[in-house]
């Protein structure tokens, strides 16, 4: 998250006590109050500032922040500052950067361990980086590596006529399979780049998913650029839906066409892969649970189907002789879905058929019990339909079809690298912010034999939540005194 929290202890979201553009209405606070009068803690990033029961301490005294390594965040004048393990990255006007961990998969992101030269005559790209798809008659040339405005670079020129056209003409980030993978994951790719010198060609961010060595069809390509003398952020993101995949790569694609001549350098910062939350979407199948008999199907042969104590059977077999869900899916192109089920064939395997996105997909083996199936189909074609069908002799059964669009969750745009001179998996650890003791309960100055209870302002809101305010006791219910907000939203005194 970044920009500022500043605000706590108000009404429910969404109640009279909210604007409709959901920010927290004033009550009593005043022109000059930056914090809620109801609130018992405030914490104001952008100006470093927090407010806690009545008084305005230092922001370090009122949120204990941890983070086991360093953070990275940028600046007003677009450099990159560094902050120490469990020191919050916050910068004046601007706000706090709180993240969860990711880990940085390209083990090289520096951009060291290059050789100065063309390569194949003397020059090398750094450790673990490669080119592909290069055209003939096009040299790549590896110039150094550097830092400015606190980020880490690799410069790189292209020179020479091309001998043929090479769309995916490209420098590979992570050439050694360090970041494995598997059909179902989101990752994200993203650096920065810009031009040192020439006129380059538009450039794209490239994610592609591999099984060992082999590259598989699907790679996203995004975030294309016409690159300049201005610093350029390039990213893409991908959903694996092969389940032959075990890897993924990043690179930049500079697309080169045949007979014509270039002469270009680029400047590239800090790439970084990460692995990203992956977000399901709702349900797409009409009745999907066979509840509702075939109620949302549109059978191709009645004569073969039936549905049984919830359940899909099939009894012709081979073919596209199953249920057809034809007006619940429609699909996008590039985009991944998952598709989910439970089924059983006792003398052969089956089978579930998606037309038009993909061809056939084989389920579990035959078996005499229900299994679950899970496939991930990155669709080719606008619009689907699903078909359940047999492969062999007997009845095939099938029940709680579930099928929803996935897609990659937040990618963080700040760059993460190992310590110079220490190439490896790198991690941008998680924040852990805790708020510190609000010392509600002050401890009074009282003589011998004398009691007193102090208690600070406590917020409530309109719940129906009963809240304790104090309580005194031995220990038992038979001995009590208690203070509390009922359920009703009153102040409640009870003595036993």
């Amino acid at each position: 998250m970044s920009g500022q929290i500043r605000r706590t202890g108000f009404p429910a979201s969404g109640g009279a006590g909210w604007s409709s553009d959901r920010t927290a209405t004033w009550r009593g606070g005043g022109d000059n109050a930056w914090w809620h009068p109801k609130a018992l803690l405030a914490l104001d990033f952008v100006n470093g500032r927090a407010f806690r029961c009545g008084a305005e301490p230092l922001l370090t005294s009122a949120l204990a922040l941890t983070r086991a390594g360093n953070a990275r965040m940028l600046d007003a004048q677009n450099v990159w500052q560094s902050f120490a393990s469990n020191l919050l990255a916050r910068i004046d006007g601007i706000g706090a950067d709180l993240h969860g961990a990711y880990t940085n998969k390209i083990r090289n992101p520096r951009g060291e361990g290059g050789t100065a030269g063309v390569i194949g005559s003397g020059g090398a790209l750094p450790t673990n980086w490669a080119t592909a798809g290069v055209p003939s008659g096009v040299n790549v040339e590896f110039l150094g590596a550097g830092e400015e405005s606190g980020l880490a670079y690799c410069d790189i020129r292209f020179f020479g006529t091309a001998g043929a056209t090479a769309a995916s003409n490209r420098i590979i980030f992570n050439d050694n399979a360090n970041a494995t993978a598997t059909a179902g994951q989101a990752w994200g790719l993203d650096f920065r780049a810009k031009l040192i010198a020439g006129t380059a060609p538009g450039v794209v961010a490239r994610l592609a998913a591999y099984a060992t060595g082999s590259l598989l069809a699907g790679a996203n390509e995004s975030g294309a650029a016409t690159l300049d003398g201005t610093v350029k952020y390039l990213s893409v993101r991908k959903v694996l839906a092969d389940p032959t995949a075990n890897n993924v790569r990043g690179s930049v694609v500079v697309p080169l066409m045949n007979g014509v001549s270039y002469d270009f350098a680029l400047r590239l910062y800090a790439p970084k892969i990460v692995q990203l939350p992956v977000l399901e979407g709702p349900q797409l199948v009409v009745n999907g649970d066979m509840a509702g008999g075939l109620t949302g199907w549109t059978p191709t042969s009645t004569a073969s189907l039936a549905v049984v104590s919830g359940e899909l059977e099939i009894t012709t077999d081979g073919g596209n002789k199953g249920a057809q869900n034809v007006d619940a899916i429609t699909t996008e192109i590039g985009a991944v879905y998952k598709i989910s089920g439970r089924g059983r064939k006792g003398t052969a395997n089956f089978q579930v058929n998606w037309t038009s996105p993909n061809t056939a997909l084989f389920g579990p083996s035959g078996s005499t019990s229900n299994q679950d199936f899970t496939f991930y189909l990155a669709a080719s074609t606008v619009g689907g339909k699903l078909f359940p069908f047999n492969t062999g002799a007997g009845v095939t059964y099938f029940d709680n079809f579930v099928v929803r669009k996935m897609t990659a969750g937040y990618l963080p745009v700040f760059p993460i690298v190992p310590a110079a001179g220490a190439p490896g998996d790198s991690t941008r650890a998680a924040d852990v912010a805790v708020a510190q003791d609000f010392a509600t309960w002050v401890a009074p100055v009282i003589g011998a034999g004398a009691s007193a209870l102090v208690g600070g302002e406590i917020s409530h809101t309109s719940d129906g939540v009963a809240r304790v305010l104090f309580e005194y006791s031995d220990g038992s219910a038979t001995n009590v005194i208690r203070g509390f907000i009922g359920t009703t939203n009153k102040p409640c005194l009870l003595i036993v």
